[in-house]
């Protein structure tokens, strides 16, 4: 009897490790999605004076990026997008939807 229950807590165990590995799956793919979406709507510039690229999202304010390059501009700029929109999460602040894409986060009381 005791090794039947061993056997079914640790199903269950694994069970519950599934589920949490593909909601973080889902979220990361969602998350990855919605940075896609909303870097198809930034904006580059060249800077004066051969200084590099600068680039920016219409509707993400303070998200900006630059650097020497163009694809150098646009990972600074991916990096800092990912940073706003985990730094709004943190503060339960609300994120923009991008087209279809929308990020709703709540958070459980604790």
């Amino acid at each position: 009897m005791q090794r039947a229950y061993q056997k079914h807590r640790s199903s269950n165990k694994g069970d519950f490790l599934w589920k949490i590995i593909r909601k973080w799956i889902n979220l990361r793919e969602m998350i990855t999605q919605y940075i896609q979406a909303a870097m198809r709507k930034a904006n580059y510039e060249i800077l004066e004076n051969n200084e590099g690229f600068y680039g920016e999202i219409p509707g993400f304010q303070g998200v900006w990026g630059n650097a020497p390059t163009l694809e150098g501009c646009r990972e600074d700029l991916a990096e800092a997008l990912e940073t706003w929109i985990l730094f709004r999460v943190s503060r339960g602040m609300k994120i923009p939807a991008v087209g279809k894409y929308k990020l709703d986060v709540e958070f459980a009381p604790a």
